[in-house]
């Protein structure tokens, strides 16, 4: 059996962060049916930008603040959540929110198309990022 690749795009001095993107529970896809059910929006009225703690205090971040994630494609906006739960090295963003919710948090503008050389699956799942506190 072959060896697992690395991520497409590894972190550096410039982007030292593995930003990973997923669902948040109840919701799906880009919320055009679940964000429309007012118990849904409650748990989960704006994406949350999961830190840990060091890594928060390196960039400067501090829980509940905005804070500018950026990529080598581009920037999005998301207040921050600091949790011990996250792997150091690695940021959390939900996938949900975009231009349908009318906020600066489309997580796929930060993600590249690399891919699987098998498959050519693109790898949307992860991205190497910088943060910084927004402002």
């Amino acid at each position: 059996m072959d060896q697992p690749q690395g991520l497409a795009e590894p972190p550096n001095r410039t982007f030292p962060l593995v930003l990973t993107t997923g669902r948040y529970l109840g919701h799906w896809h880009t919320m055009t049916r679940t964000g429309q059910l007012e118990r849904l929006r409650r748990m989960h009225p704006e994406p949350l930008l999961e830190v840990n703690p060091v890594d928060a205090a390196v960039a400067g971040l501090v829980d509940g603040a905005v804070a500018r994630i950026r990529s080598r494609r581009g920037q999005v906006m998301a207040r921050v959540s600091i949790r011990d739960q996250i792997r150091p090295g690695t940021v959390f963003l939900p996938m949900h929110w975009g231009t349908s919710q009318d906020n600066a948090c489309e997580v796929n503008d930060l993600m590249h198309a690399l891919g699987c050389p098998i498959s050519q699956q693109p790898e949307l799942k992860a991205a190497a990022v910088h943060l910084a506190p927004e402002g």
